[in-house]
């Protein structure tokens, strides 16, 4: 699947000095200039909208960020799990249930 192309552009972010643009993501429409994201709010509509008001809710959303100490941390890859253990466990399930199904020896 593609990448979908931005619904509309702003031209040069003043602070980050980078390419403003407006995509529809999976929470709805937002302008990124590629390292800071923030959302259009209800009143705000993407064709009437003024470079200028691009710019303000990048602002804000920075300043949000820079409130909450600064940039939000990476994800991280979910942890591996280890098979060792698993197959380890198998192992010993395996051997209790032979163990189970051997006849008793009976003593003389």
């Amino acid at each position: 699947m593609a990448a979908k192309g931005p619904l509309r552009e702003f031209g040069n972010d003043p602070v980050s000095e980078r390419p403003v643009v407006a995509k529809d993501g999976r929470f709805g429409v937002y302008v990124t200039d590629g390292e800071t994201n923030a959302s259009i709010g209800r009143g705000d509509r993407i064709e009437e909208m003024a470079p200028e008001r691009a710019y303000e809710l990048l602002a804000v959303r920075r300043d949000q960020v820079a409130a909450k100490g600064g940039t939000a941390p990476k994800r991280r890859a979910p942890a591996k799990k280890v098979s060792a253990k698993k197959s380890a466990a198998k192992k010993s399930a395996a051997k209790k249930t032979a163990d189970a199904r051997s006849p008793a020896k009976k003593s003389s």
